[in-house]
């Protein structure tokens, strides 16, 4: 007699219940490769995880919520990753089975109700974590053959997750304490950047582009640490970004008299540094484009405060540069585009590099973007 076959319509929702499933585990394993092996990739699930989390804190922190509420996107977004790999994963599996729940074999001594979703959440679980009980195994060569491989990605998602955790927090500590370094010295404030550039001299100013490049180079290898904020002050990227902008500004068209030898030089190393993060925080077009609306009498007054902040904060005049207004124009309109990006970015206000009254004040009175941040 022979076997009654299954209607059409089964065989239908089987064949894509599991590619549904296989895909599911497909995009997870291809998001957790690129974000852990690949130097400059973001992945598909967790970026826009993390973009749906911090729009998320964001407008709870514009409704009142409070701005420490952006501390938790950090953790937030490491968690995501955890979740998204290893939920992704079991889910993906479960489907799998879901559609084959009749290829397995329940052991009689187990007493089980009706088989569906519960037991294939289980199975699933089970290889996932390597735990493999034995009350349920697979009767088919294939499905055999998914359970094993299904320990392996376990095992292999586990492992990412937690080398990724294990990356992420030591960057997140370099960075704090290169941004802590750069807010002790007011470096983003006019009279702080003369300071650092005059008393500093060439290793201050080599170890700010040296942050610099790291935190750039961290940001395109490991994205989730742009979420990280501390519960007082500015973000560490936005810290980094604007004492470079200000001591880049220093360098090229206000040196300390201490410093003229070196300078220029100095200040051009510094200046692409900056020029680099703007291409990738800001985009092409803004990073390279044009000074602006500021005409030859506000770019010549401008270099007059600039120079006469710096002598004010030195007690003697700055060093002549080489370089005209049209050039501070253009330096400062990129600098502040990029510093601008930034703040709009990690949800601060926008600040002027360059105050319409510059004070020396300014080196004591700490990190000048500190207070109009709001934190």
């Amino acid at each position: 007699m022979r076997a009654r076959r299954a209607p059409r319509s089964v065989h239908v929702v089987t064949v894509v219940v599991t590619i549904l499933g296989l895909a599911l585990v497909v995009l997870v394993s291809w998001d957790a490769a690129l974000t852990v092996l690949h130097p400059g990739r973001r992945g598909p699930l967790t970026s826009r995880a993390h973009r749906a989390g911090w729009a998320v804190l964001g407008m709870a922190v514009r409704n009142g919520g409070g701005r420490r509420l952006l501390t938790a996107a950090g953790p937030l977004a490491m968690t995501t990753h955890f979740v998204a790999w290893v939920g992704g994963a079991w889910l993906g599996f479960a489907l799998v089975y879901a559609a084959n729940i009749d290829d397995l074999v329940f052991q009689r001594e187990v007493p089980f109700g009706a088989t569906g979703w519960p037991e294939a959440l289980y199975v699933s679980g089970s290889a996932l974590t390597t735990v493999g009980f034995g009350d349920i195994v697979a009767s088919s060569d294939i499905l055999r053959l998914v359970i094993v491989v299904e320990a392996a990605a376990g095992l292999a998602l586990f492992t990412c997750a937690v080398t990724y955790i294990l990356s992420v927090y030591p960057i997140v500590g370099r960075m704090g304490a290169a941004a802590h370094r750069v807010q002790d010295h007011a470096a983003d404030s006019l009279a702080g950047a003369a300071l650092l550039v005059r008393d500093g001299g060439r290793e201050e100013v080599g170890a700010l582009q040296r942050d610099l490049i790291d935190m750039h180079e961290q940001l395109q290898r490991f994205p989730v640490v742009d979420y990280f904020r501390p519960a007082h002050g500015l973000s560490y990227p936005l810290a980094l970004s604007r004492a470079g902008a200000v001591v880049y500004l220093v360098l090229v068209h206000a040196p300390p008299a201490e410093a003229a030898d070196w300078a220029r030089t100095y200040g051009r190393a510094l200046g692409r540094t900056l020029r680099r993060i703007g291409r990738v925080e800001v985009g092409d077009d803004q990073a390279s484009g044009a000074a602006g609306s500021m005409s030859e009498g506000e770019a010549t007054a401008t270099l007059e405060r600039l120079r006469a902040g710096v002598a004010d904060a030195l007690g003697a005049m700055p060093a002549p540069s080489g370089a005209g207004p049209a050039d501070l124009a253009h330096d400062l309109g990129r600098m502040q585009r990029l510093v601008d990006a930034l703040a709009e970015a990690h949800g601060y206000p926008p600040h002027s590099l360059l105050p319409a009254r510059p004070s020396s004040d300014g080196a004591r009175a700490g990190p000048s973007g500190e207070s109009s941040a709001g934190r």
